[in-house]
C-alpha cells in the first residue's frame, strides 16, 4: 500500500504484499503479507512497515493501535511491532539500537480481527517511529485501521 515499506528481497522470494478487499476490518481494504506454502526461506521475516517522523511525539507517551488477524502455520507466527529510533540508518549495519522496541511480544494469533495496542515513551532524541506487521514462516497476516494517539 502507498506509504508502506517493503524490502524488495522479500518480493524476489515470492512473498506477496498486497491490498486485500476480502473481509477488511474497517473500510474497504486491508494490507496483507502472504508466504506461499511449499517454499522454505530460512530465517527471513517479511515485514510491511511505515516510518514516520518522531518530532511531534518527542517527550510524550504514545499508543499505537492496529487491527490485525492471521492465518499462520505452527510453529510460525505473525506479530505487530513498534520501534522508536534515534536516527535514520544509512545501512542496516550502522547506527545505534532503537530507543524502544516491542520486538515480537505482540503476537497475532487469531484469524478473527483483534485490535492490538503498544504504548511507548518517545525520548527527546527520537528521530523516527516505525511500526508494522511481520510474518514468520508460512501463512498470511493482515493489518487495518492503524492509529497513533498521545496519551500523556
Amino acid at each position: 500500500p502507498e506509504g508502506w515499506m517493503v524490502w524488495s528481497k522479500f518480493q524476489r522470494l515470492d512473498v506477496e504484499f498486497n491490498v486485500d478487499d476480502i473481509n477488511p476490518y474497517k473500510g474497504k481494504q486491508s494490507a496483507m503479507i502472504r508466504r506461499p506454502e511449499g517454499i522454505a526461506y530460512g530465517e527471513i521475516t517479511p515485514s510491511l512497515t511505515q516510518r514516520i517522523n518522531a518530532s511531534q511525539y518527542r517527550g510524550k507517551t504514545i499508543r499505537i493501535k492496529a487491527a490485525c488477524r492471521s492465518q499462520v502455520e505452527g510453529p510460525g507466527f505473525a506479530f505487530f511491532r513498534l520501534t522508536v529510533n534515534p536516527g535514520v540508518l544509512e545501512s542496516t549495519h550502522d547506527g545505534v539500537p532503537p530507543l524502544f522496541d516491542s520486538l515480537d511480544d505482540i503476537r497475532i494469533e487469531t484469524s478473527d480481527w483483534s485490535v492490538y495496542e503498544i504504548e511507548a515513551k518517545v525520548p527527546e532524541e527520537a528521530e523516527s517511529i516505525t511500526y508494522g506487521i511481520y510474518l514468520r514462516d508460512l501463512g498470511t497476516v493482515w493489518i487495518d485501521a492503524v492509529s497513533i494517539e498521545v496519551i500523556e
